[in-house]
């Protein structure tokens, strides 16, 4: 089932988001979307967050669900206070992403889980007000920056093969391990000191669509071979995004269609 939200704050922002159970016995992906004007009401403000639950005694829908919550609720200041300078705000999205981790990994230590059985999660985030972008992640969930010019992968999978690459191994060797696509980073598992808490702004100064997805949704490559036919033309002011996220939905599942799939797509025109 495919659950598409769509809101409009002004020209300049709109979003849309979808998630669909796949192939799977439950859906243990979750998302939140909230955006609004700022207190001068001149300023469109949006934080979308989406999260990827795994394993675990308790659940991979009770990790995302749970980080999902404590996220929107530690940054919601963004959607109306006048936001700090860059640095700041980058320390306060990675407090956001650590508070969260903090809550599920002792709800693992509370249950007394071990290695797989400890139940965790990815997390993708966008914040954005005034032509400014946060973006931060953990794990494989991606964010996507499509214009009219390009689509480009904002962040880096947290998997073994990455982290081998960094290390040197030769990408085509890298990429054959058996374990390649296995994590390294996720919220829940580990303490704070282990995680590799990435958050970077970009600057928007032209039309651009932002994509959060999980990994049933970028699977394959499926965003880059999208991006020209499904994806750019929603650029457009009065482009349907929760069309665009159904038929996002659409193509994961005839790609694959085995994992959970969820999507947000972000309008930002800092023109309008």
């Amino acid at each position: 089932m495919t659950n598409g939200i769509p809101a409009t704050v002004r020209p300049g922002l709109a979003w849309a988001a979808a998630t669909d159970i796949g192939r799977r016995q439950r859906n243990e992906d979750a998302h939140a979307a909230r955006a609004r004007l700022d207190l001068s009401g001149r300023s469109a403000r949006g934080l979308f967050v989406v999260c990827d639950g795994m394993g675990g005694h308790a659940g991979g829908d009770t990790a995302s669900a749970l980080a999902v919550s404590i996220i929107s609720t530690e940054l919601a200041w963004a959607l109306d206070a006048a936001w700090p300078p860059s640095a700041t705000i980058a320390t306060r999205a990675r407090q956001a992403i650590a508070q969260a981790n903090r809550a599920i990994f002792e709800m693992n230590e509370r249950g007394g889980t071990k290695g797989r059985e400890r139940a965790g999660t990815t997390v993708a985030m966008v914040l954005v007000a005034d032509g400014q972008a946060y973006v931060g992640h953990i794990g494989d969930s991606r964010v996507y920056l499509v214009t009219a010019q390009q689509t480009v992968l904002l962040t880096e999978d947290h998997t073994v093969a990455n982290r081998e690459i960094r290390r040197g191994a030769p990408p085509e060797l890298a990429h054959r391990r058996a374990d390649a696509r296995h994590l390294t980073q996720a919220l829940g598992p580990f303490p704070d000191a282990q995680l590799e808490l990435d958050v970077r702004g970009h600057r928007v100064v032209e039309p651009a669509l932002f994509v959060l997805c999980t990994d049933g949704v970028s699977e394959g490559d499926l965003v880059e071979r999208e991006a020209a036919g499904l994806l750019r033309p929603l650029l457009a002011p009065g482009a349907d995004l929760e069309e665009g996220c159904r038929s996002l939905m659409a193509a994961a599942r005839r790609a694959a269609g085995q994992d959970n799939m969820t999507a947000i797509l972000v309008r930002v025109d800092p023109d309008a």
